[in-house]
């Protein structure tokens, strides 16, 4: 079952955008609705455990009906606070536990720092780990101090629940001992009286774990609802788009949800055979620009257009599929050199074909014997080779090349690639560009200086637009850059 469960998670967990996966809201949400599926499995155990508790009080109650149908009344009465109890403990616990998810993402990620084998390098030079123990010691001490405190509230509570059956127990007990005496009862009565109340008693106590597990159901399909409802992953537009021609940004601004603005007022064009650079200095938004034209992030009705046509209003995942973007945060997956570049199920007619797309492209992955290529790659697993920051560079651009798209936007794509490597990619851009709008993020302005037109941002505005030479001519912001770069 848990396995079943984590599979329809992960299938339903297909975001098309980004905008609020990178918040920490969205951590949150996540979180939560993780640890109540971590519990979800109970639910099984719950049945059957309430089955069996539910069959022991019944039975003996129709045992102890025979008698009288008053200690049945009563012994149902009493059971009731038993019962809210166990409710109230486990919806408060959720609540309990929600208060939490800040605090234990934060002793998480700080074991992280302290123990993932990336971050020693840092750590080693210039780390204090005392620092970073303190500060986890200071957050678990919160998160111990109020899992205490929570629970000796409830122990108060079960303390009180918990003394209504013994007091029913002994006032049954006086009421048949005093049967006993004046002869309406036999011993025998007596004691399959008192042995049923005993039993029944015990089974409301064992209760606790099934009707936890029937709230927590509750409570996930709850946090569950409320969370894909939040983050609607499904893409609302439903027009197909066929081969990318042009691209219009009109008037975009773009807001984080966090509410810091990186975009002011941009205009922009690009047509089928365009390849074009943004530069700028770091936080300049050229970045977040990439990403919202290659359909990654929410932007407002009317800012972007893709054949003219509204991006809202278009086919979400069937647009990513024409779009190929290399982030400059690329992912390093502990997959073999195919898996990387396919991110999917590779089959001989797949090895064969990235073989053949690898032959004559130097600039990319060099080794490529099907040993090289089927080695696990990173420091994971015991079969794994580790490459260098260069090679994996080489592995993510050619993800981004090899898939047949009709626009290709590479952000910081050859900055760990060597000077040489990185002229034969731009010739190999220049040869492809004519079925395509290429864009280049780059800080490399000798690299920027080969495309036909060069946008220059500033502060989330774009401030200049021209060619190389235009630029130059011009007081430019760009002249000024470039200035700099080559020393004069």
């Amino acid at each position: 079952m848990t396995a079943k469960i984590e599979v329809y998670f992960m299938k339903l967990l297909k975001p098309n955008t980004i905008t609020w996966l990178e918040t920490p809201e969205y951590r949150n949400d996540l979180s939560i609705l993780k640890q109540t599926i971590d519990r979800l499995p109970q639910l099984i155990d719950s049945v059957l455990s309430f089955l069996q508790s539910a069959t022991v009080i019944i039975v003996y109650l129709l045992l102890i009906s025979n008698y009288s149908w008053y200690y049945v009344l009563v012994l149902l009465l009493g059971g009731i606070p038993l019962v809210m109890h166990y409710m109230n403990y486990t919806k408060d616990t959720d609540i309990q536990l929600r208060g939490l998810v800040q605090e234990r993402i934060e002793t998480s990620n700080i074991t992280g720092m302290l123990t993932d084998p990336g971050n020693q390098k840092d750590m080693i030079m210039f780390g204090d780990r005392n620092f970073f123990i303190s500060k986890w010691t200071a957050v678990y001490g919160n998160i111990l101090n109020k899992t205490v405190t929570f629970h000796k509230k409830y122990v108060n509570k079960k303390i009180i629940v918990s003394s209504i059956f013994p007091l029913i127990y002994t006032i049954i007990q006086i009421q048949l001992v005093y049967k006993l005496i004046i002869h309406e009862v036999s011993l025998g009565d007596l004691v399959a009286i008192t042995t049923a109340i005993g039993m029944i008693e015990s089974n409301f106590s064992t209760l606790f774990r099934p009707i936890s597990g029937f709230k927590n159901f509750t409570i996930f399909s709850n946090n569950f609802n409320h969370f894909f409802k939040k983050y609607q992953f499904e893409s609302k537009g439903e027009l197909k788009v066929g081969q990318i021609e042009k691209v219009e940004i009109k008037d975009l601004n773009f807001i984080y949800p966090n509410g810091n603005k990186v975009l002011c007022n941009i205009n922009l064009s690009l047509t089928r055979g365009d390849i074009v650079s943004f530069v700028g200095k770091n936080g300049s938004g050229k970045s977040t620009l990439a990403k919202i034209i290659a359909g990654i992030h929410d932007v407002p009705k009317g800012a972007l257009y893709i054949n003219m046509n509204d991006i809202n209003n278009l086919d979400r995942t069937e647009l990513i599929r024409k779009i190929s973007l290399l982030n400059q945060d690329y992912s390093r997956f502990p997959l073999n050199s195919y898996e990387n570049i396919k991110l999917s199920d590779v089959d001989e007619y797949s090895k064969q074909k990235i073989r053949k797309f690898l032959k004559d492209k130097p600039f990319l992955v060099q080794d490529i014997s099907e040993e090289a290529l089927n080695k696990n790659l990173g420091n994971q697993y015991f079969s794994s080779t580790q490459i260098s920051g260069g090679q994996w560079q080489r592995i993510a651009l050619t993800r981004s090349l090899i898939k047949e798209s009709d626009l290709l936007i590479i952000d910081e794509g050859t900055a760990e690639i060597d000077p040489l490597s990185e002229s034969e990619f731009l010739k190999y851009l220049i040869n492809i560009r004519k079925d395509k709008i290429i864009i280049i993020i780059t800080h490399n302005l000798a690299l920027a200086a080969q495309t036909d037109r060069i946008f220059v941002f500033e502060k989330g505005n774009l401030v200049e637009e021209g060619t190389h030479n235009i630029l130059l001519e011009m007081n430019s912001i760009y002249k000024k850059m470039w200035g700099e770069e080559n020393g004069f």
